[in-house]
């Protein structure tokens, strides 16, 4: 009885759904990966920020993803506010673009997403940008 339980509970704890904070990484991660096309952002996404992706043209969606010049990006969610169905993430996205595989730059960006659980599925509803951060390895030369 005792290792049945035991069984039971590690099944349980294996098969959590997804969340609001997977949702979102999931679709950073497609993102970097190239694996985003206009299926999957619009199985993923909803409201207003799906409409923009509706009526985007095919090169819109094909350079929405993250450049392959860039190490793989790290979120990090900083605040998660959530009610029953709907969450609103403030989270950090930080990655470094490569030139001749050096990092030449360093970037962190502050976002905000609102994620909804609609029929049993985290979407993400909307994203904004607080605050973009580029730091240079070098002096950039402006001629």
């Amino acid at each position: 009885m005792k290792y049945i339980l035991i069984f039971l509970f590690l099944v349980s704890c294996q098969s959590t759904p997804r969340g609001p904070e997977q949702a979102l990484n999931d679709f950073i991660e497609a993102r970097y990966e190239k694996r985003l096309n206009r299926d999957f952002i619009l199985e993923n996404t909803g409201g207003d920020f799906r409409k923009e992706f509706e009526n985007a043209k095919e090169e819109a969606i094909e350079t929405f993803g993250l450049s392959p010049i860039t190490t793989k990006p790290k979120l990090e969610v900083l605040r998660k506010v959530c009610q029953v169905k709907k969450c609103t993430l403030t989270y950090v996205i930080s990655y470094k673009t490569l030139e001749e595989k050096k990092a030449k730059f360093t970037s962190e960006i502050k976002k905000i997403a609102i994620v909804e659980e609609v029929e049993g599925k985290w979407i993400i509803m909307d994203v904004s940008n607080v605050r973009t951060y580029h730091e240079s390895s070098e002096p950039i030369n402006a001629y």
